[in-house]
C-alpha cells in the first residue's frame, strides 16, 4: 500500500563529529515533519536556528513557514525544539550578528505584522534570549 504523499516526509538533523576528515560520531538531533529550508549555527556554537517549509514543494499554508531553534549544549538524549516565530510570513536569509542577534528578511511573501503581502522587503532581528 502506498500512502498519499509518503515520499514527502519531514527531515532529520544530525550532528556529525569529524576526526581526520572521517566521521567519528553521528548523533540524530531531531526529527521534524517539515522540510528544513535554511539553517545557521550561532557564533558560539550553542544554538542551531533553522527555517522550515512544507514537506511538499507547493505552498499550501503560509503557517508552514516558521523559525525554530535547537540548544546544542543540551546534555539530554532528546534535544528540545523551540518555535521562534508564529506568523504569516516566510523568513529567509538567516544571519547572526556579532552580538548574538539573529537577522532574517521577509519580502513579498507575507509580513510579521499581519495577514497581507508586503512587496517592500524588510529585515528583522530577534534576540534569542528573550525571543
Amino acid at each position: 500500500m502506498i500512502q498519499y504523499r509518503e515520499q514527502f516526509l519531514g527531515d532529520r538533523i544530525y550532528r556529525i563529529d569529524l576526526d581526520n576528515f572521517k566521521i567519528s560520531k553521528q548523533i540524530q538531533l531531531i526529527d521534524i515533519d517539515q522540510r528544513v529550508d535554511q539553517l545557521t549555527c550561532s557564533l558560539d556554537g550553542s544554538q542551531l536556528v533553522f527555517s522550515v517549509k512544507p514537506s511538499i514543494r507547493i505552498r499550501e499554508r503560509i503557517t508552514d513557514y516558521e523559525l525554530y531553534s535547537l540548544n546544542l549544549n543540551s546534555t539530554e538524549l532528546e534535544f528540545s525544539l523551540t518555535k521562534l516565530t508564529n506568523n504569516k510570513a516566510i523568513e529567509k536569509n538567516l544571519k547572526w550578528s556579532f552580538d548574538g542577534l539573529l537577522f532574517f528578511t521577509v519580502s513579498a511573501q507575507g509580513s510579521i505584522a499581519g495577514e497581507y503581502e508586503d512587496y517592500q522587503g524588510r529585515i528583522y532581528s530577534m534576540n534569542l534570549t528573550n525571543k
